[in-house]
């Protein structure tokens, strides 16, 4: 490995956050010369996205599809906010926000966005699963 760590930099399978290497970009830049990044998939929202070497650390949050939004502190509840007399509750998924609906109780609402969490990444076990049976062990 050189003194850049490109050469030998197999990180195929190693898990950075909540993503998971699949291998090597063959992305190159405007010189014909490649590019020092990794295809990656999140094991939250099953998105694939090419993340630059650097960028890879134990600090990696998630992909860039999938990144929480903020709670909202007049409701108290990640996704739910208040307008009017009613709730309005939405969750971010795969790069889009996504409108859940429009309710009269904080209740309905708050039932509202744990169903979509629970739908949209509840799935994280089957993402590892398929990973792992596609030949790709996940090393934390």
């Amino acid at each position: 490995m050189n003194a850049r760590g490109r050469a030998g930099d197999n990180l195929t399978g190693r898990k950075f956050g909540n993503l998971v290497v699949l291998g090597r970009s063959e992305k190159r830049d405007a010189r014909g010369n490649k590019v020092n990044a990794f295809n990656c998939v999140c094991v939250d929202c099953g998105g694939v996205t090419r993340m630059f070497r650097q960028m890879l650390t134990e600090r990696t949050p998630s992909c860039k599809l999938c990144r929480p939004m903020k709670a909202n502190t007049k409701s108290g509840v990640r996704g739910v906010v208040k307008q009017g007399e009613k709730y309005v509750a939405k969750i971010r998924f795969g790069g889009e926000n996504r409108h859940l609906g429009t309710f009269h109780s904080l209740r309905e609402a708050t039932a509202a966005r744990q169903n979509a969490e629970l739908t949209l990444f509840g799935n994280t076990l089957n993402i590892r699963r398929s990973l792992e049976a596609s030949g790709i062990q996940i090393r934390e």
